[in-house]
């Protein structure tokens, strides 16, 4: 099992920040995961300078990147296994 983390891509396109939308602006999400994660307040040059490197994320997304893709048992007749056990008596 694997869990896939959000992309940074476009992060100052998204928002407000966070699943419960607590950060309304890139600059708070950047001091509440400082606190957070480092448990330290980071001066506002830092935050400038996090913020400025977030916003570097931002581009056009390739094509490829949004077009759906085909699961591992996909397109499989997902009856097999069922049909494997029935047996005429």
């Amino acid at each position: 099992m694997f869990f896939k983390a959000p992309s940074l891509r476009n992060i100052e396109k998204k928002g407000p920040c966070f699943l419960n939308s607590t950060a309304k602006t890139l600059d708070n999400a950047v001091i509440k995961m400082a606190k957070h994660q480092l448990g330290s307040e980071l001066r506002k040059q830092q935050v400038i300078e996090m913020e400025t490197f977030l916003k570097s994320l931002t581009g056009e997304l390739p094509v490829d990147y949004v077009k759906k893709r085909q699961l591992a048992n996909e397109g499989k007749d997902r009856n097999t296994h069922q049909n494997r056990q029935k047996k005429p008596v």
